[in-house]
């Protein structure tokens, strides 16, 4: 393993030394990867490329965010309970290097909600209270220092759309959150290339899904 990562860090480097943009390139590049990623195998093998960037680089926020992100989603799609929190532990680490390395983004409170959400799903009958509450106060720092952020209004209004309607939850008590989710996205402002832009599709079908429903 450690002569994998050794070799994986080496071919990184050579990129680096002989791209324009080097390391904004083999992000790009590494994106496209993650986009077309399907299984855990391929996220995993996706998510040790951004560990290897961020080794090399690691002043910056958006490999360890990346990596984070993919270990939230492998926790999500893992069968046993003990293998989601094993990734999502690995999500969650990552995730507060990064917030480590920039403490006023907001996207990095937005995921450290959305890995808390993961770890729900591997119990949620004894974490369900506690987290749901710890990934609440994480949206809320992340709205302090972005408002404007649409992720923010993806995770609570998605939380709430799956929440059963005795708790306050459901497709009506939800669709006011979505609508707002669906507002800041057509409103984001121009971002840096590498920074996250998920989300808004989701939005689009969840909407849609309402919108049938009443007809």
């Amino acid at each position: 393993m450690k002569t994998l990562i050794v070799t994986i860090l080496m071919a990184v480097v050579c990129q680096i030394s002989s791209a324009s943009d080097p390391y904004i390139e083999k992000m790009k590049e590494t994106l496209q990867q993650m986009d077309r990623c399907r299984t855990l195998e391929e996220y995993q093998e996706t998510a040790n490329t951004f560990e290897v960037i961020a080794m090399a680089e690691n002043d910056k926020w958006h490999p360890y965010y990346y990596c984070a992100l993919i270990y939230g989603l492998m926790s999500m799609q893992a069968g046993e309970a003990v293998i989601k929190d094993r990734y999502a532990e690995k999500a969650e680490a990552a995730i507060d290097t990064a917030i480590g390395i920039n403490p006023d983004e907001s996207e990095l409170y937005v995921l450290k909600a959305f890995v808390y959400y993961a770890m729900i799903q591997a119990d949620p009958m004894s974490r369900g209270m506690q987290y749901m509450g710890m990934a609440e106060q994480a949206l809320a720092k992340a709205e302090q220092l972005n408002s404007d952020n649409p992720r923010i209004w993806f995770l609570r209004g998605q939380t709430v759309y799956h929440m059963p309607a005795e708790y306050g939850g459901g497709s009506q008590a939800a669709l006011p959150i979505l609508e707002k989710a669906k507002e800041k996205y057509d409103n984001e402002a121009n971002k840096d290339e590498l920074d996250p832009n998920w989300g808004q599709d989701e939005i689009e079908r969840l909407l849609e899904e309402i919108a049938a429903a009443e007809e």
